[in-house]
């Protein structure tokens, strides 16, 4: 019995090693704002998804900066002179 916990316990650290190991080699995605701009000191988060299904409205925070069904994040360029057409 002792030697058969062990060989699911090696087994399992071999597992879990292999596995962290492929973790490492993949490129994780980069999470950042679609916008040239600094936050907060140029632009700001006006609206952030609505995450509450049905009625009512919640953001990620358990707040109100959202609208119903709002699928997106909205920044709010705090001046026209940053805006480069």
């Amino acid at each position: 019995m002792h030697r058969v916990f062990l060989g699911i316990c090696v087994g399992g650290a071999l597992f879990l090693t292999n596995m962290l190991v492929r973790a490492d080699e993949l490129n994780p995605p980069k999470f950042d704002i679609p916008l040239q701009c600094e936050v907060p000191a140029q632009c700001v988060v006006q609206n952030y998804m609505d995450v509450r299904p049905g009625p009512g409205v919640r953001d990620f925070n358990c707040g109100t900066l959202s609208y119903e069904r709002h699928k997106g994040t909205d920044f709010r360029v705090l001046s026209l002179s940053l805006i480069h057409i």
